[in-house]
């Protein structure tokens, strides 16, 4: 049986070259997107062109009603998943932390944080095995000073995925990957400075 991944925030950076990477060696990919329309269909193209398979799925992760009928429409598709990795991600507040706002907060957790546990929930009965890996970053281990929100969910998702692993063993291996940054999509370097927040 031909192995499936699910990709959050699949045509952003990062989410782009782990969907090209996995569909190059042989994978099934469901490629998720929210916003995006032309990024999406340009991931499509890519990963068809080069003779892969792709599902493209949309959904606001923060959403209970969204990510529920892109479960069901996997369910109905494909019928499992084997690797999960929960990359989709957002900055909603930058700058200084004593303008951020409550909406703006809540925002920046709903879907950085809420939203790897959303999907997992929805996605974790398409799973009897396999692994999940959720996208953090070094902010969430070492704080920001530009980002704070961002920082705090992040810190979040760290912290999310050893429960996670705690609930889905032995079975399901849950990992967390933080990245520093890596000058492509939320982490893309504009100025030398970037590098030393």
């Amino acid at each position: 049986m031909k192995k499936t991944v699910l990709i959050t925030g699949a045509t952003g950076g990062i989410g782009f070259l782990l969907a090209t990477h996995f569909a190059e060696n042989g994978w099934r990919v469901i490629a998720h997107y929210f916003q995006s329309k032309k990024q999406a269909m340009s991931l499509k193209n890519t990963i068809e062109e080069m003779g892969g398979e792709v599902l493209m799925v949309r959904a606001n992760v923060a959403s209970k009603k969204e990510v529920k009928k892109m479960a069901n429409l996997i369910k109905r598709k494909i019928g499992h998943v084997d690797c999960l990795i929960n990359n989709a991600g957002a900055v909603y507040s930058g700058g200084e932390w004593q303008k951020i706002t409550e909406d703006k907060f809540y925002k920046t957790i709903g879907v950085n944080t809420y939203g790897v546990l959303n999907v997992f929930q929805e996605i974790f009965p398409l799973m009897k095995k396999g692994v999940v890996v959720n996208i953090s970053s070094l902010r969430g281990l070492l704080g920001a000073k530009d980002v704070v929100s961002y920082a705090a969910a992040k810190a979040g998702v760290t912290n999310l995925t050893k429960s996670l692993a705690k609930i889905s063993a032995p079975n399901i291996r849950v990992n967390c990957l933080a990245f520093g940054r890596m000058n492509i999509g939320l982490s893309l370097i504009e100025d030398e400075r970037d590098l030393k927040k």
